[in-house]
């Protein structure tokens, strides 16, 4: 999503979407506890987003916290607000990207669901994740090892 797609998708008072919600129901107890403000939860889904989107374009080493910043059309600055370090980032994008698979993955298996349909809903489920949040699963995928090397 580009600056332009962050501004134009707000609405006032509420998430933009239901996938902004579920961003928010998994990173929430995650976050300092500025993350109470709406304003402040969908400005961190936008920072994290283009984070996502810089790490699955740039590669982690390659992208820095500038290009973030210019993603959004803010300061370099600003995003530490939101994210103390890009190695921060990289552990909230990779919670995100396998915490929303295992909790979706957790309530089709508890469902009364046969297992045909618990298969059917799970691939369901798992290809418009990756239609929603495709730059989150591409980091996830592609940089997930750093976050051991950094550890």
């Amino acid at each position: 999503m580009r600056n332009g797609d962050h501004e134009a998708s707000k609405q006032g008072g509420s998430f933009r979407s239901e996938e902004d919600r579920f961003l928010f129901s998994v990173i929430k107890r995650r976050i300092s506890d500025r993350g109470g403000k709406e304003k402040y939860q969908r400005r961190f889904i936008d920072v994290l987003s283009a984070a996502a989107n810089q790490f699955a374009e740039k590669g982690f080493t390659g992208a820095s916290i500038q290009n973030i910043a210019e993603e959004l059309g803010l300061r370099q600055g600003a995003i530490y607000y939101y994210l103390p370090s890009k190695e921060k980032a990289l552990e909230l994008i990779c919670d995100v990207a396998i915490d929303g698979y295992v909790e979706f993955s957790s309530e089709i298996l508890m469902s009364e669901n046969s297992t045909e349909g618990k298969i059917d809903h799970l691939v369901g489920c798992h290809l418009a994740t990756l239609r929603h949040r495709p730059s989150f699963f591409k980091v996830f995928q592609s940089h997930r090892k750093e976050l051991e090397i950094n550890a």
